[in-house]
């Protein structure tokens, strides 16, 4: 139900203002970080618990291809 709300009050803000993360609240307690150009970018790991992590631009990509065979 958390990860439910917490979706749904973020896709309103990112439609009302273009910023899903405006401020910090007590079920968003933290700001998403904007995409900087770089082969560094920081993205926002939404699970249990909401998460800032870095990652080199392709590391963090599905093979897409390799889960298709899988279905």
């Amino acid at each position: 139900y958390k990860l439910i709300s917490r979706l749904t009050q973020m896709w309103t803000d990112f439609a009302k203002i273009r910023n899903p993360t405006p401020a910090t609240i007590d079920l968003i307690p933290i700001t998403w970080i904007l995409l900087k150009s770089g082969n560094i970018f920081d993205y926002l790991d939404i699970g249990k618990k909401l998460r800032m992590k870095t990652a080199r631009k392709g590391e963090q990509r599905y093979n897409w291809k390799k889960i298709r065979k899988k279905l």
